[in-house]
């Protein structure tokens, strides 16, 4: 599939925001519980800055133990609300806003700064150049419109 370098841009950039809106709805239509703070920890070495929580929560009459990072949650009364997936509830995190959107958003942006610097240098993607969209390596690669 061949596009100019604008509907390219657009489509790199849509095609990310529907695979984070697909993650996040598995997420969106899944439980929430009351776990059990049992400690708070610190990193190590480099690290030392970045604080943990560690908590316990119950599903079903079973027990599951996880460590997710503090994100600035405080300890109001030793509870912490936790999201699990309904059909692994192995699978947790904080049931806080940047527990559930941290991850998607600091990715997003990450993503959104380097499709946005590459397509705007003229000496990664020149203008008027056209980019060929495939399923065979490469995946991605730009031609001129006399080479199409």
């Amino acid at each position: 599939m061949i596009l100019s370098k604008l509907k390219a841009y657009l489509l790199l950039i849509s095609s990310f925001i529907i695979l984070a809106l697909l993650y996040q709805t598995v997420w969106i239509f899944s439980s929430s519980v009351n776990g059990k703070i049992v400690e708070y920890s610190k990193g190590a070495g480099k690290r030392k800055h970045v604080s943990f929580v560690e908590a316990n929560y119950r599903v079903n009459n079973k027990l599951f133990n996880s460590i997710y990072l503090r994100n600035g949650y405080t300890n109001n009364d030793g509870n912490i609300p936790i999201r699990y997936l309904n059909f692994c509830p192995g699978i947790s995190r904080i049931d806080t806003v940047s527990g559930n959107w941290g991850i998607v958003f600091s990715t997003g942006l990450l993503y959104f700064l380097i499709i946005t610097i590459s397509f705007l240098h003229r000496d990664i993607i020149p203008h008027g150049k056209k980019v060929n969209f495939q399923f065979r390596l490469p995946f991605i690669s730009v031609y001129s419109e006399n080479e199409c």
